[in-house]
């Protein structure tokens, strides 16, 4: 996971990848790969979790850029969620 921060240094929100029935595993690795630009090995190890416990961050940040990152995914048809720290 990446960890962007805002200009004070404090997250906003993670970026939660959520299992589906939908899409391959390696679609959801090269997707991660792409986006991201994670590591294969990252990407696997994201894929794994989320398909595991059902979700896993990918990305913590400003929910604006997380928004961006959001659509991204969506074009491919793939779920994520912005969870917001409380």
């Amino acid at each position: 996971m990446l960890n962007r921060r805002t200009s004070n240094n404090k997250v906003e929100a993670s970026l939660l990848l959520c299992n589906d029935e939908i899409n391959s595993f390696d679609e959801i690795v090269e997707a991660l790969m792409s986006i991201l630009d994670l590591y294969d090995m990252q990407a696997i190890q994201c894929t794994y979790i989320a398909h595991l416990k059902g979700f896993a961050t990918i990305e913590t940040g400003s929910k604006r850029a997380l928004m961006k990152l959001r659509r991204q995914f969506r074009k491919k048809n793939i779920t994520t969620i912005i969870k917001e720290k409380v």
